[in-house]
């Protein structure tokens, strides 16, 4: 028998008032919210880069979100190391600040969409 069945019994057998099954409800309720997990909408950024001259796709990577987090409360290290791998991000002005802010939000869609300062390299970022 479930929780709300049990309640209804107790109030039509006058063991307890409708007030006090219906406070009783709104703690179960409440108490059940508080147990159930968050529904997590974004688990990737997803990072684009494209040399618009060769029209080849250089990189195409998705990394998890909690990695990206990490990576940017560590970012001076990490940026670094990334810079050396690929030179070419640094024509690009990401706003990591921006890009932590919008996975704090939870909400998918594009953070990045830009052409590099000499206008050979496209580079995108979104959440999903």
């Amino acid at each position: 028998m479930s929780s709300r069945m049990m309640l209804l019994n107790l109030v039509k057998e006058g063991k307890i008032t409708v007030e006090q099954a219906a406070e009783l409800l709104c703690k179960m309720e409440l108490s059940r919210k508080s147990e159930a997990k968050p529904v997590v909408k974004v688990n990737f950024l997803r990072v684009r880069l494209e040399d618009l001259n060769l029209k080849k796709v250089l990189i195409d990577t998705k990394l998890p979100t909690l990695l990206v987090k990490m990576g940017i409360q560590m970012s001076e290290k990490i940026w670094t190391e990334v810079l050396e791998e690929y030179p070419d991000l640094k024509n690009f002005r990401i706003c990591f600040n921006e890009v932590y802010t919008r996975i704090e939000q939870d909400e998918p869609g594009r953070i990045v969409n830009q052409v590099s300062r000499d206008g050979s390299k496209k580079l995108q970022m979104w959440l999903e």
